[in-house]
């Protein structure tokens, strides 16, 4: 909305304390102060502490990561100026943010956010649920963690239009809603839905040992071989 004076569009949230019969507003943030104000998301690590994520349509330099420190009193910019769509923590240091060029992950509160995920169209939703969740958006891209965040992978999607929010309930249960009335419905990985990356070295000298790990997955089970060894 603008301001009273009519000079700055302001971004505004809004917040009930009585199950939605009533709602007061605060403003999150002004053009006038360099501060995006078309507002996408917002989430609460409890404690007082709430962020709230904006679309970049103000170029370099503007801020589109808000804090506050008072259940939504006032609030304070943050360094970050990437369109945020989603925005998702898993504890009150570690979150996630999709964006336009990718996932991005912050471990210090929101202070410093690295892009875990680049991706080659925008990512507008992120959700995890006990170390297990999604991101997802244009083209229908989605990718999965069940690690809480720490690593993702690509799944085949049965879409091409953009999926704008997941709800995870389990990693055997999850929904997900886009563009052109698009219903998702998660019921588990089928088999080989993710292919196991294997990490160690490719060629090991005779009597030599080495160590191999894949990262697990939700619902997979593993066989090890080897031609002319022993795995213990």
């Amino acid at each position: 909305r603008y301001d009273f004076n009519y000079t700055s569009m302001e971004g505004m949230i809004y917040k009930t304390n009585n199950a939605g019969g009533s709602w007061t507003n605060s403003t999150v943030s002004q053009e006038i102060n360099n501060e995006n104000t078309l507002l996408h998301t917002v989430f609460s690590t409890g404690a007082g502490v709430v962020y709230a994520g904006a679309e970049n349509t103000m170029g370099a330099g503007t801020s589109t990561l808000f804090k506050s420190t008072n259940d939504g009193v006032t609030w304070s910019p943050m360094s970050f100026g990437q369109s945020i769509w989603s925005l998702y923590f898993v504890s009150a240091n570690t979150g996630f943010a999709a964006t336009t060029n990718g996932l991005y992950k912050t471990t210090n509160a929101g202070a410093n956010w690295t892009n875990i995920l680049p991706t080659t169209a925008a990512l507008h939703t992120v959700q995890i649920k006990n170390g297990f969740g999604f991101a997802a958006g244009v083209n229908g891209l989605i990718y999965v963690t069940n690690d809480n965040g720490t690593s993702w992978l690509p799944m085949a999607s049965p879409v091409t239009t953009t999926i704008e929010k997941v709800f995870v309930i389990s990693p055997q249960l999850a929904y997900a809603v886009g563009g052109a009335g698009t219903f998702l419905k998660y019921t588990g990985l089928p088999t080989c839905a993710i292919q196991p990356i294997i990490t160690g070295n490719a060629n090991i000298c005779a009597n030599g040992i080495d160590t191999y790990s894949v990262p697990a997955v939700a619902g997979a089970n593993y066989v090890w071989t080897v031609t002319g060894g022993s795995i213990t």
